[in-house]
Order: structure tokens, then sequence, then C-alpha cells
């Protein structure tokens, strides 16, 4: 017969049930994910109070809000048996079980989804993503208007499509590396050619994640800068450049020029390569460039 309890066992997705004694909780049953995410075996988890495993603080249990609902989705942060901090997004379900009370608890881990977020709250930040052991992106997350449209959104594909063939070795050096040592690391590389037409050069940090035995699960990424590779004599190519590096989408930037959107967009895919002087002056000005820059002749 097919208990809960042997169903946690079956399911991949980290999994527990929580016994309700009172004001006593104490693991009834879970899974072997789970047990990878805290660091603990099966055996101790029995043994260790869940209030110290699942809250926000100490003193702040997120068990206590089920108190008066039957479900709480909340992010927590569980100390591993190793004290790494392992950041995660759990759902708790109240059910009752005969004369008991139980919790289960189905758990994501963010912790690299977490640090992503920090990098974008605290940096200008053009792109983000995350990156399995083999390399391929599961999430592939873009901040501005693209500079060429290109039909690769490159989730679920390589890394190494972002990356110039020619910085492959180096990038996968800086993985190894990062993922031996655990830290954050910085490197400037060149892109792929964007549609086939535009390379350019791009800061990249990676940070390597852990599960609570410190295995390891995933890399993320941030892109913080991007520039031509090469001088391009396009001024529509020019200009989104510089959009993109000051995270500005072609309609803050009609805000902030009272610029129609229509006419930036022209100006962005080419249709229109001269544009009047004092369209010129306000946009360079907005991007904090000179006209020529951008632009080799402009109309008066």
């Amino acid at each position: 017969m097919l208990t809960v309890e042997s169903l946690v066992r079956i399911l991949k997705k980290p999994m527990g049930i929580i016994k309700i004694d009172g004001e006593i909780l104490s693991f009834l049953e879970v899974n072997e994910p789970f047990c990878a995410l805290s660091g603990y075996t099966r055996e101790e988890l029995m043994k260790v109070d869940p209030h110290l495993m699942l809250a926000r603080e100490q003193s702040n249990p997120a068990f206590t809000q089920l108190e008066n609902d039957q479900f709480l989705k909340t992010e927590v942060t569980v100390l591993s048996k190793d004290h790494l901090n392992v950041i995660l997004e759990v759902e708790l379900y109240l059910i009752d079980d005969g004369p008991n009370q139980l919790i289960i608890v189905f758990a994501d881990h963010i912790s690299s989804k977490k640090w992503i977020d920090h990098q974008i709250a605290n940096n200008p930040i053009l792109c983000s993503g995350v990156v399995n052991s083999s390399y391929i992106m599961t999430r592939y997350d873009m901040y501005f208007d693209p500079i060429v449209d290109h039909k690769s959104r490159f989730e679920q594909e390589s890394i190494f499509e972002l990356i110039a063939k020619a910085d492959h070795p180096v990038m996968k050096k800086l993985l190894e590396e990062i993922k031996q040592t655990k830290q954050t690391k910085e490197v400037v590389l060149r892109t792929t050619k964007l549609a086939d037409q535009l390379e350019l050069k791009m800061k990249i940090m990676v940070r390597p994640f852990f599960d609570g035995v410190g295995t390891f699960l995933e890399y993320a990424f941030v892109i913080s800068q991007l520039e031509l590779f090469e001088v391009s004599a396009d001024p529509a190519v020019r200009l989104k450049v510089l959009m993109a590096q000051r995270n500005m989408s072609a309609q803050s930037l009609s805000e902030a020029t009272n610029i129609t959107i229509q006419t930036i967009s022209k100006l962005r895919n080419g249709k229109v390569t001269k544009p009047q002087l004092l369209t010129a002056q306000l946009i360079a000005g907005e991007l904090g460039v000179a006209v020529s820059d951008i632009w080799a002749e402009t109309r008066r």
C-alpha cells in the first residue's frame, strides 16, 4: 500500500513531513533530495528540531504562520550541517491525519536566484542566467532592448553559445576553477557574433552554488558591461550599444528626451541615418556622449 511516507521517498523534489505534537515539531519523513539540501542524513534529521531548520530567524519560525492558514509559501534560510547558508523557497501544507496534524514541506533551492536579484539591486546588470553542470543555461534573462534581433534566447542552450569560440578555453577554465575554489570571479570575454554581424565584449561575473553537503548544483552569472569589439560605422549599432550600456530602453529614452518612440525606433533600426541636429543633441546628451560618437552627419 502506498503511504504518504513512501510517496515522499519516491518523489525527486525535496520534500518532508513534519509531525505536530502540541508545541513540539519533529520530522516524520524526509526524502534524499531534502537531505542533500540540508546536509543531514535522514537519521540525523529525525533528531533535529524543524524550528531551527526552516526559519527566517531563530526566533521567528515560518511554521507559526500556519496556525490560521492551511497553506504558506515563503522563503527560508537553512543552516546546513556544514554551516552553509542554503536559501529555499518552501511550500507548507497543514493537513489533518486522524488525531495528528502534519505539515507537508516542498522545497526549491533558490540561492542562485537570490544572488542574481542582489546583483540586479546593486549594480547595472544587462543579462543574467543560471547554468547547470552540463553548461546548459536553465535560465536566461535580458534587461535591455536587444542590440540586434536574433531568434535564439539562449535558454536551454550551452553557455558557450554566448561566447566567441576563441574565448571558450578561458570560460571553461574559469568555470572549473570557481567550482573547485567556491569563489566568485569576473572576466571580460567576447560574445559570439549576434545575427552573424556584431561581436561585443562583455564583463561576466560567475558564482558557483552547492547543496548542504557541498555537492555542486549550478552556476549563476550576470553580465554588467557590453562594448563593441570593433568600432562600427553603423550609427544604429552604436546607438543600440550605448543604450544597452546604460540599461535604457527606447521607451525610457523617449520619455527622457520628449522624442517620439517611433523616431527613436527608426534611428535604432537604421531607417533614419541622419537625424535632425536637435534630435541628435537631445539623444547624445541623455546618453552622455557627443553627437559625433553616434552620427557622423546630421540634418540642420
